[in-house]
């Protein structure tokens, strides 16, 4: 791969969404993302487009190699970790489709975090939804601190997440399980919120349970 169809293939065409460039390249070689994601480099166009949101841009490139999904980048996030984080929900429903969703859904980071622990860390609230119906058990999943989504939640204060991943874990009769589960620290929702002195999360937990 030459220099040139490096920088054409990464950063500006995943930052402006024009798919133009890529496919036209792809189209001549088709060996192209091969050798790209071969190469020792932090310029991966997927983890580019997955912050940038660009989901036309996130189609073209996984109907030539759609493993690409499960790539992670040198922190250890997927694309859909990416894409989760920053609220890209178009990216989202794109990663979505490629494969089977309990896959995606349940690809982990280096601290096993999901896609939708790092939604919620975010208050990504359409993300959010998004994930859960998408599957389910995502609700239940932990992290190496062994919180589960509601526990990122309440631990970054974030009240409108809060919110809906009650209703969701009420919803699939999860609530038991979830709310009094205690994290590495023996810390369930409710402590959590009450230790950080969290007013308006402590009042939802105790409406809600």
């Amino acid at each position: 791969m030459t220099c040139s169809d490096h920088t054409r293939l990464s950063t500006r065409p995943a930052r402006t969404g024009d798919i133009t460039t890529p496919k036209l390249l792809l189209q001549e070689d088709p060996l192209l993302l091969e050798r790209f994601f071969s190469l020792p480099t932090q310029d991966n166009p997927l983890h580019v487009l997955a912050f940038s949101g660009q989901a036309a841009f996130t189609k073209e490139i996984f109907r030539h190699k759609q493993e690409l999904a499960l790539e992670p980048n040198q922190q250890g996030f997927s694309p859909i970790h990416i894409a989760s984080a920053s609220g890209n929900i178009e990216v989202v429903k794109a990663l979505l489709s490629i494969g089977r969703k309990c896959d995606i859904c349940l690809l982990k980071d280096k601290d096993d975090l999901i896609p939708l622990h790092l939604a919620v860390q975010r208050g990504r609230v359409e993300v959010i939804k998004l994930l859960v119906s998408s599957f389910p058990e995502s609700l239940r999943k932990v992290t190496a601190s062994l919180e589960t989504p509601l526990h990122v939640a309440v631990n970054n204060n974030q009240v409108e997440a809060t919110k809906l991943l009650l209703e969701e874990i009420k919803k699939h009769n999860m609530s038991e399980w979830i709310v009094n589960m205690g994290n590495r620290e023996g810390n369930s929702v409710l402590h959590l919120a009450t230790l950080g002195k969290q007013l308006q999360a402590s009042s939802v937990l105790n409406l809600t349970l």
